[in-house]
């Protein structure tokens, strides 16, 4: 029997909103050890990110860029990873 692959899915969150909640080819992020891409299957961690750009590829297709002015914290685990941004600093997020 073949298991279905689940795909990354993806939630930037602030404390007051969701930005964006869905399934990802891949993202980038800025960590603060240094810059990394994040596929399906990603073993799990938990990261501090730097101030920077990120990008975000949707599974339905397109880019979203966005910088940010703040750190962040970021989490993947079982393809689910989860961006933490500061509650100001979402004016450079695609309105999608």
């Amino acid at each position: 029997m073949i298991t279905p692959q689940v795909p990354l899915h993806l939630s930037v969150l602030t404390p007051a909103k969701v930005l964006f909640d869905a399934p990802v080819d891949y993202l980038f992020v800025p960590g603060g050890a240094g810059d990394f891409g994040v596929l399906r299957d990603h073993a799990s961690m938990i990261a501090s990110l730097k101030p920077g750009a990120f990008e975000i590829r949707p599974l339905s297709g397109g880019v979203l860029n966005f910088k940010t002015g703040q750190p962040a914290l970021f989490e993947v685990v079982n393809n689910k990873a989860s961006i933490l941004l500061d509650a100001g600093d979402t004016a450079s997020f695609p309105k999608i």
